[in-house]
């Protein structure tokens, strides 16, 4: 019973004891969200004085509603007497492994704060287990540790060293208090961000507002809020990522001229932003690898497979979970930048979209992420685009490929490692990209087809490059991608003209689409 009384929501409290909205919000704002941490935080600090905000009338007021709860000593709670009755030495030996973890993660934090000479001084003298509990240890061996102890300690970082061996002692006690996972969780999670971003409470506060950080910390809840309030990208930024790129299935796509004219800038100031952003993806995003994996809600992903599946199902659960509605690709992505060691993203690429340039004549339809070891084997884009080609040339005759035979000319290097794994990998990249299924004899077979005439192919690439190109163009486009199709650059010259769906301008030397003239 007394349990579920500590449990008692603010809000609950509010209603049963009247509490003042001044009160109410300055527990909200330092995350005194129930029953039990307001009485945590009372038996630690015997008033709310130090909290932003709080007169005395408002310390009164929460101070008379702990009194009447004094007999409430939950388990935390009477880990504070634990406190209070033990030395910091054996504080520290009772941590779990996991609390130790934790704890040197929230060192390394602030030791990475300290000042040059504070950090070189504590290097010299405890070495590369600067933020290791065993240094912690030391620390408070000696109760009459000073920094002034320490060789080569100016007068400003001895001041700044023993600051922080009173941050750390604070940081021991209150990791011993906590043990659950998720407020382990919590922990890390708060401390990188006031680290990186310099939050304030309420921010955190509204990322953690309806999630269980006992499954881990919200990856894309935490994304979604830093770019709307303007911490990952300044207005300008924030305005093209948002509807240019598509990677939230809630907002609609928008031409880049009404996104320059919304900002009050020019269309090619509007590209250069856009490109800016494509160019710098994973800097935007790269505190992410602040993070160590463990401590990260990766919805129980097998990572240990050679293509890493993000499928509907699994962003409808990551969406619902977060409350966010980035698509798959902005989710393949981000896990990309996560996985940076162990998978690389191939597939859809945004620069494609942006400048029309094709590396490749496939037009892929999302992204994948492979693992990196099977990438440096196999040559899977090669693949696949040598795969379409076959399929968009003329075929007057049914003929097929061995498919373990075929997929081995890609391999980067003679050294194969589980070949069945891989090759499910390039049959899974095949049906979800071209819908071909190998057949169970192992063949992959190209079907016959209609012929395709040239002025098809030159149709075809404007409408893909979706701008006027000049002859000489469409010719080296052609040459490129389907060799010794055409001789030379004059056989376009006496095909287009008699094509009722283009248009010409500049003396039949430049085609477009008629279908362009009839939208404008």
């Amino acid at each position: 019973m007394n349990e579920e009384i500590a449990k008692t929501k603010l809000s609950e409290i509010a209603l049963h004891w009247n509490i003042s909205s001044r009160a109410y919000n300055i527990c909200e704002d330092n995350d005194l969200l129930d029953l039990e941490k307001l009485l945590h935080y009372f038996w630690q600090n015997g008033n709310f004085l130090k909290l932003r905000n709080c007169g005395s009338r408002s310390n009164l007021e929460l101070i008379n509603i702990c009194n009447n709860f004094n007999y409430l000593i939950p388990e935390s709670l009477q880990k504070l007497f634990c406190l209070q009755q033990n030395s910091i030495i054996s504080i520290i030996s009772s941590l779990t492994d996991e609390q130790k973890k934790i704890l040197n993660i929230l060192i390394e934090i602030k030791f990475q704060n300290l000042s040059l000479n504070s950090s070189v001084a504590l290097k010299n003298t405890f070495g590369h287990a600067v933020t290791n509990t065993n240094m912690v240890t030391s620390f408070f061996t000696n109760p009459n540790f000073n920094a002034g102890q320490i060789k080569g300690v100016l007068e400003k970082s001895e001041n700044e060293i023993n600051l922080f061996v009173k941050e750390v002692k604070n940081l021991v006690e209150h990791i011993f208090i906590l043990d659950k996972k998720r407020d382990l969780n919590l922990e890390i999670f708060k401390a990188m961000l006031i680290n990186l971003f310099s939050l304030d409470t309420r921010i955190i506060n509204s990322i953690k507002k309806d999630y269980d950080f006992s499954k881990g910390i919200p990856i894309f809840k935490t994304i979604s809020i830093l770019i709307k309030r303007g911490y990952i990208f300044n207005e300008q930024e924030k305005m093209v990522f948002n509807y240019t790129f598509g990677f939230n299935s809630e907002i609609d796509v928008k031409p880049l001229s009404k996104i320059g004219n919304s900002l009050g800038i020019t269309l090619e100031q509007t590209k250069r932003i856009r490109i800016k952003i494509i160019n710098n993806f994973n800097k935007y995003f790269s505190f992410l690898n602040k993070f160590e994996i463990e401590y990260l809600n990766l919805y129980e992903l097998d990572t240990s497979t050679l293509l890493l599946n993000i499928d509907r199902d699994f962003v409808d659960i990551l969406s619902k979970t977060e409350n966010v509605r980035f698509n798959g690709f902005f989710i393949n992505r981000i896990f990309a930048i996560i996985f940076t060691n162990k998978y690389t993203i191939i597939g859809y690429n945004e620069k494609t979209k942006l400048w029309k340039l094709r590396h490749s004549f496939h037009k892929w339809k999302t992204t994948y992420l492979i693992s990196i070891e099977i990438c440096f084997l196999y040559d899977f884009v090669k693949f696949v685009n040598d795969v379409s080609i076959r399929r968009a040339k003329s075929i007057k005759k049914d003929y097929e490929f061995k498919f373990q035979t075929y997929f081995l000319s890609f391999r980067k290097t003679v050294y194969i490692n589980d070949l069945d794994g891989i090759l499910q990998v390039a049959k899974q990249l095949l049906f979800s990209e071209l819908g071909i299924i190998i057949e169970a004899e192992g063949n992959i077979v190209f079907k016959r087809n209609g012929r395709k005439l040239i002025i098809d192919y030159v149709y075809d690439i404007l409408k893909e490059w979706d701008k006027p190109l000049t002859i000489d163009e469409l010719f080296k486009i052609i040459n490129q991608r389907y060799p010794n199709l055409i001789k030379n650059a004059n056989s376009l010259k006496g095909i287009c003209p008699r094509d009722s769906r283009l248009m010409y301008s500049g003396n039949r030397h430049t085609y477009g689409l008629k279908s362009w003239e009839e939208k404008t």
